[in-house]
């Protein structure tokens, strides 16, 4: 089923009435829609699941600040990176920023995010897209994923009050994988992996020793609470690499904002403290000679 009036007719649901009364009607709407928005310049198909919910926010509403820095960060012909693809918002507009001449490696673990993201990608007949079933970690291997409560919030990691539903995934690092798939250099990479962000970075410090690739990442400080390492990943990028971050958005729990501090970040320190109470932070982090 297409349809031009899904978004709209989620936004008059939600601003309008209950939680109880939204999660009702939204059962009772088709199971599958197909959308057409445009961003970027772009025009795009995408399937959305209305009874989830989730996939109208983020095309609509979560992460607009982000995907606008885009166009500034991803030029044609590059190499790209999309780690945590969920369904692919980011994944069709970086396939369309880098064009033919480019490559998209887009990486997802859970089985029904990657069926759904392969349908967006057919749905847009994207040929310049290469997708990973595989969970990007510190290293290769095999290694046990959390499902949690929704295959928006899956993780490695063991987050907060998420439900335990574990299942043994494929793990690759994209120093490993990078070398093996004989890709050119990196340019761009975009990380949404639900707190593993550390052990992300963990692996990939060979291309960005080498590349430098601007990162748009989505920072889960829960998950570093009892986790040395995880603020020096960031001080080597700000420190030792000359990292700028730029924070384009917050979310507290059940609430998301666009970010009004604009003064670059230069520490892990600094992005804590610009961000107090902040459940999860987007922040862009520039190499030098990017800014």
């Amino acid at each position: 089923m297409k349809s031009r009036f899904g978004p709209y007719v989620h936004r008059v649901i939600k601003f309008t009435v209950p939680n109880v009364i939204l999660r009702k009607a939204l059962s009772l709407l088709p199971r599958r829609w197909v959308i057409s928005y445009q961003e970027l310049g772009f025009s795009f198909q995408f399937a959305v699941y209305p009874r989830d919910g989730g996939d109208f926010q983020l095309v609509f509403r979560h992460e607009t600040e982000a995907r606008k820095e885009l166009a500034d960060w991803v030029a044609p012909g590059g190499v790209v990176l999309d780690i945590g693809a969920h369904h692919g918002l980011y994944t069709l507009l970086l396939s369309r920023l880098v064009g033919p001449g480019g490559e998209v490696h887009a990486f997802e673990p859970h089985p029904v995010n990657v069926q759904k993201l392969r349908e967006n990608i057919e749905l847009n007949s994207l040929d310049n897209v290469r997708v990973r079933q595989v969970a990007v970690s510190k290293r290769r291997g095999v290694s046990l994923f959390n499902y949690g409560n929704s295959s928006t919030v899956s993780s490695l990691k063991r987050l907060g009050k998420q439900r335990d539903d574990w299942h043994e995934v494929q793990t690759v690092s994209i120093d490993d994988y990078l070398g093996a798939a004989g890709v050119g250099p990196v340019s761009f990479v975009k990380i949404d992996v639900e707190g593993a962000e550390d052990w992300v970075l963990s692996g990939m410090e060979t291309t960005l020793a080498r590349a430098r690739p601007t990162i748009l990442l989505e920072f889960h400080r829960f998950a570093f609470q009892e986790e040395a390492r995880a603020p020096r990943m960031f001080d080597d990028l700000f420190y030792r690499l000359g990292y700028t971050g730029k924070i384009l958005y917050v979310m507290d729990i059940g609430r998301y904002r666009s970010a009004q501090h604009r003064a670059p970040v230069l520490s892990y320190r600094e992005l804590q403290n610009t961000t107090p109470g902040a459940h999860v932070v987007g922040v862009l982090l520039c190499p030098p000679m990017r800014h």
